[in-house]
Order: structure tokens, then sequence, then C-alpha cells
């Protein structure tokens, strides 16, 4: 009796439902990518006597909610990415491809699982948000949204290039340590206006501050929206992809 052949792409979605649940029972991951920014809003944005001062198109506890999206966004999309590389790297993706799902096929289920659980994490700090003070125009909800999904290909190449770097659990040590880091210095835990003029100049030469401002343009205003944020946005996505393509094109000539 001959047997058919698997078809294509057979189990994507049971294995992308089971890559779901098992990314979100590890409570450690969830605490950073979710507790943290989480805490930190209901720290420095609900009940607090600026919480609902106007601003642009909202007010002080929905930009401080939009930040911490951002946060959470660059979090979780780098460091699943990084996890894509490191798998590829020690040869799980080769390992899938003698599945009937294949190689294509997993890496897809990841990318699908990653878009699943950053929309997951962006609802229940959105929830939240709205659920104590954060007070937008329905525009500006659908726009942040949009544009937190939009703002993906950085912390994506980011994450590429840290875990081809160091194809190891250090990777994920690394993108937390130095997510945090480049948030502080790019006004995402502070506002800027509050560490004086040398971080506010510092902050425009690094990665996460164009996206950073980018979330933040349909609640503060499209003046907001200047041709340095472009070029910031557009002259890191450069350097990363640049310097994902040397490190894989070294990986690959070993």
């Amino acid at each position: 009796m001959n047997r058919q052949p698997a078809p294509a792409f057979s189990g994507f979605w049971s294995v992308t439902i089971g890559l779901t649940k098992i990314q979100l029972s590890q409570v450690a991951s969830l605490f950073f990518t979710l507790g943290i920014p989480l805490l930190m809003y209901l720290m420095f944005a609900v009940g607090k006597e600026y919480s609902d001062f106007s601003v642009g198109h909202g007010n002080v506890a929905a930009q401080i909610l939009l930040s911490m999206c951002t946060y959470t966004v660059v979090l979780l999309i780098s460091t699943l990415c990084a996890g894509i590389t490191i798998d590829r790297i020690h040869g799980w993706t080769r390992t899938m491809a003698l599945t009937p799902l294949g190689a294509r096929g997993y890496i897809g289920a990841v990318a699908v699982k990653s878009v699943l659980i950053t929309a997951i994490s962006l609802a229940i700090l959105l929830v939240v948000g709205q659920a104590t003070g954060a007070r937008m125009t329905g525009t500006v909800w659908a726009s942040s949204i949009l544009l937190l999904f939009a703002i993906t290909p950085i912390p994506a190449l980011l994450g590429f290039a840290t875990g081809m770097a160091f194809p190891g659990e250090q990777a994920y040590g690394i993108l937390g340590g130095g997510t945090a880091l480049l948030s502080f210095l790019s006004g995402i835990f502070i506002p800027l206006d509050q560490l004086g003029g040398f971080f506010s100049g510092l902050a425009t030469y690094t990665p996460l501050w164009g996206i950073h401002k980018l979330v933040l343009t349909p609640i503060l205003g499209a003046e907001t929206l200047t041709w340095q944020v472009g070029a910031n946005i557009a002259v890191w996505v450069i350097i990363l992809a640049v310097t994902v393509t040397l490190v894989s094109r070294r990986i690959a000539s070993r």
C-alpha cells in the first residue's frame, strides 16, 4: 500500500499554536517583556497629578502607555528573532526540514507566533491603559497600533544580528540589558527633556529613538515627525541589515 506524501507545510497551525502556548507559559520571559512595562506604566502613569494633563491628541498617561508598548515590541521581536537565528545556527531548522512541515514552514510558524505574542502583549497593555485613564482619540489608538507593528524591522534586525554574533543563551541577556539601556537613552523610559541637553543630543544617534518618535507621532502631532526621525530609522535599518549580511556570510564561510 503506497502512502501519499504529506502536503507541504503540514501541521503548520498546530505547530504555531504549540509554540505560542510554550512562549506564553514561560513566566520569566513574560515578566520582562510584559510585566516590567506594565508595572512601569502603572507606577508612572496612573494616579499621578500629571496623568490626565493634555498632550497633543491625548493625555500624559497615554503617551507613557505608548512608550511602554514600544519597549515591549522591541524586546519581544528582538528576542524572538534572535531565537530564530540561534535555532538555524545550531541546526534545528535543518532538522525541521526533514519533517512534513519543512524548514520554511517552521520559520513561518515562528514568525506567526511572534506576531501573535506581540499582539496579545499589546492588547493587554492597551486594555489596562484604557481602563486606567489613558486617553486618546479613536484615530490615534488605531494609528498607534499600526505603527507599533510597523516599527518591527529594526528590533527584528537587531535580534538577528545579536543571535548571529552570540549564538547562545547569552544573546537573550545581551538583548535584555541592551534594549533597557537603549530605551533609557532614547527617551522611552524617561522623557529626554528631563535628562538634559547631552542625552537629548545623544538620543538622536540611538537605534530606538526614531521608531519611538514615530510611534508617538499620532498622539503628539505630525509636526513631531521631522526629517531627523526618518533619517534615524533609515540609517539604522541600513546599518543593521549590513551587519546581519556580513555576519551571515562569515558564519557561512566557516
